[in-house]
C-alpha cells in the first residue's frame, strides 16, 4: 500500500542500522531483536508490527522485554495462534 516507502532488512552477521533511511519499514527476526535490544531501544518508530506475536507470550522471556523496549507510537501484534486469556 507504500509503494514509494524503502524496505530495509536489518539481519545478518554485518548487519547495520548507520545507513537506516528516514522513512522506511524496518524487517528483522525476534532473534535479532532480543540480541539487538540496546541498539532499537534508541530509535522510535510510527508503527511497531508483530507478527507470531505468541512468540513473546511468556512475560518472563527476554523477548517479551526487548519487544517492550522498543519505542513506537503504535503496536499491533498478529497471530493465527491463541496466545491466552490475558490482555497483559
Amino acid at each position: 500500500f507504500l509503494p514509494s516507502l524503502k524496505v530495509y532488512t536489518f539481519h545478518g552477521f554485518r548487519r547495520s542500522l548507520a545507513k537506516l533511511p528516514a522513512e522506511c519499514v524496518v524487517l528483522t527476526s525476534y532473534g535479532i531483536v532480543r540480541s539487538e535490544k540496546e541498539l532499537l531501544k534508541e530509535f522510535s518508530f510510527e508503527v511497531a508490527l508483530f507478527d507470531e506475536i505468541q512468540n513473546a507470550k511468556n512475560s518472563r522471556s527476554r523477548i517479551y522485554h526487548a519487544l517492550l523496549a522498543i519505542r513506537a507510537q503504535m503496536r499491533v501484534g498478529l497471530t493465527g495462534t491463541p496466545i491466552e486469556n490475558n490482555l497483559r
